[in-house]
């Protein structure tokens, strides 16, 4: 996923539907891409393909970009090569056919669905910020750093808490006793990522959309 320069700025703009939508600007191969990407947003296309929608190829590029006309493609090829850029970059969600983007992935340590009240109340908490008050003004990308931001946070969080005991090393049964051992696995159960996510959905859906064009 791309970290948006500090230079650089989002906006809200209305679209052609009068909706009010979070617009970032994106450089690709020398021409620039109007890309809506609010954390809600991209929360929303992450869900859309990880429940396997069977409409999600033709909604993507409705949801993803300002505006599918002006997209600076010519042809099916390059709307095809946009898109996984876009879904990588934007969304951290690699369709690729190959997985050539996420290949050194390290795994994944949180769930946006699973956590989703600890990241609430840790916002809350460390950041004085309401998640339903800028989601939608908020970049994916700044998102994710915050939240990436508050495993690392001085002041102990339900998020940080969970995310120890998914990555920490356990304690040493001669230094910390047996006791201690078995609660930190008690805990690390408690705090296990119950499904098995990674894929966010069938990247079939992706591809279909362009043989259907």
């Amino acid at each position: 996923m791309r970290c948006k320069p500090l230079t650089e700025t989002s906006s809200k703009k209305t679209d052609a539907e009068g909706r009010e939508r979070l617009v970032s600007t994106y450089g690709w191969r020398g021409r620039t891409v109007e890309v809506c990407d609010s954390a809600r947003n991209v929360l929303s296309i992450i869900r859309m393909f990880d429940g396997g929608t069977d409409d999600a190829g033709t909604r993507l590029l409705d949801m993803l970009f300002f505006d599918r006309c002006a997209l600076p493609v010519s042809d099916d090829e390059e709307l095809q090569a946009l898109v996984y850029d876009a879904m990588w970059d934007v969304c951290g969600l690699d369709v690729t056919p190959d997985g050539r983007f996420s290949q050194n992935d390290d795994g994944r340590w949180f769930d946006w669905d699973e956590d989703a009240d600890r990241i609430r109340n840790s916002l809350r908490a460390a950041y004085g910020i309401s998640w339903d008050d800028v989601s939608d003004s908020m970049t994916f990308s700044e998102a994710s750093s915050l939240v990436t931001q508050l495993a690392e946070y001085g002041v102990e969080t339900p998020f940080q808490q969970a995310v120890h005991y998914r990555l920490a090393k356990p304690p040493s049964a001669r230094d910390a006793g047996q006791k201690a051992v078995d609660a930190f696995y008690e805990m690390r159960d408690f705090y296990e990522l119950k499904c098995s996510g990674g894929d966010f959905g069938d990247q079939g859906d992706v591809d279909a959309m362009f043989e259907a064009a």
